[in-house]
């Protein structure tokens, strides 16, 4: 299925990482998924999640920078993933 995946700075701070469908192949679209909100500096963390949603490297440097740069909510890219593979990355 065709996802949406999201990074959202909260108030605190925290980043939260979110997948939202965008096709309705496998259900309604709007359906979405996220992960309990990461500190700041666990970029790493962060970055391996991304990964394994399968967005590009690139991808993962433009829109990790946008946010630290400031922005609030940047939308990252969207990719193909299953929903067991949405399960093996944290996602409920």
């Amino acid at each position: 299925m065709k996802l949406w995946v999201t990074l959202q700075k909260t108030n605190t701070g925290r980043v939260v990482v979110s997948a939202l469908r965008s096709t309705s192949e496998h259900g309604p679209v709007g359906t979405g998924w996220r992960l309990p909100p990461f500190n700041p500096n666990a970029r790493a963390e962060i970055e391996d999640v991304l990964r394994g949603l399968g967005v590009e490297e690139v991808a993962i440097a433009e829109k990790m920078a946008a946010l630290q740069g400031g922005a609030e909510f940047v939308r990252v890219a969207e990719v193909d993933a299953g929903e067991e593979g949405l399960r093996e990355m944290g996602f409920a």
